[in-house]
């Protein structure tokens, strides 16, 4: 009997010991199935009525995060035409460009420079397979004269729906993505930092970037900004507070 304990007592340790070699699955900081009650507290709300260019162009809610395998952004916005949903991302670890001149938008960071570029459009578009198709997003980098793009679309996983929102009492398009930190670059995040800053985004037009709203709340003016539009405000995930 007690030799039986014995074995039992045994084979119970060894267990013990195997699962506890076994390393645990980190849960994911959140979800990409297009419903942001995981973003609760890191969602910033922007002004529902601060658009340079009216209702059907506006920002209401952005978000930025990470954990350790991926950055998350999010958006609940309105757009119309060629205008684009667009988060503009500053990764400590990294080092871009300090602005996106020669490329097809032109915008800098009074301080650190630009990594990460994602934009958004209408949930159908003329060229689109999909509802799940119409982002794109590009790791920035700088060469000696300009930035250069660099397309991760296909690494990118994002979701994006048209609802009607009734707290706004608007129809919606609401977006959430997650970008592989390893495509970036990044292997580590003991001491990294996020700041984006977002807008809904014009074209370049002859010097003059186009942009209706931004967030954090930044000058738009209705006519346009010189080019490279500068951004002196940003979202800091974590946050500091």
């Amino acid at each position: 009997m007690k030799r039986y304990l014995w074995v039992i007592l045994s084979t119970v340790i060894v267990l013990a010991v195997l699962f506890s070699c076994v390393p645990k699955q980190e849960k994911s900081l959140i979800t990409v199935d297009g419903d942001l009650a995981d973003w609760e507290g890191i969602l910033q709300t922007d002004l529902a009525t601060d658009s340079a260019w009216g209702s059907n162009n506006e920002l209401f809610n952005v978000g930025i995060a990470f954990d350790s395998k991926n950055l998350y952004i999010a958006g609940v916005y309105t757009k119309e035409g060629l205008n684009n949903f667009m988060c503009l991302a500053d990764l400590s670890s990294l080092t871009g460009a300090t602005d996106t001149t020669g490329l097809y938008r032109s915008y800098s960071f009074k301080e650190g420079n630009i990594d990460v570029i994602f934009e958004s459009w209408n949930e159908y578009a003329e060229d689109s397979d999909g509802p799940n198709n119409n982002f794109n997003a590009w790791k920035v980098t700088n060469t000696t004269e300009e930035a250069t793009l660099t397309d991760i679309k296909d690494e990118v996983t994002a979701v994006l729906d048209t609802v009607f929102d009734e707290t706004l009492n608007a129809t919606v398009t609401v977006i959430e993505a997650a970008i592989p930190l390893s495509k970036l670059g990044i292997t580590s995040t003991t001491s990294l930092t996020a700041k984006a800053a977002f807008a809904i985004t014009g074209g370049l037009d002859n010097g003059t970037q186009w942009v209706g709203d931004f967030c954090p709340e930044q000058t738009c003016g209705t006519n346009g900004i010189t080019a490279p539009a500068t951004i002196d405000k940003f979202i800091v995930y974590p946050n500091s507070k």
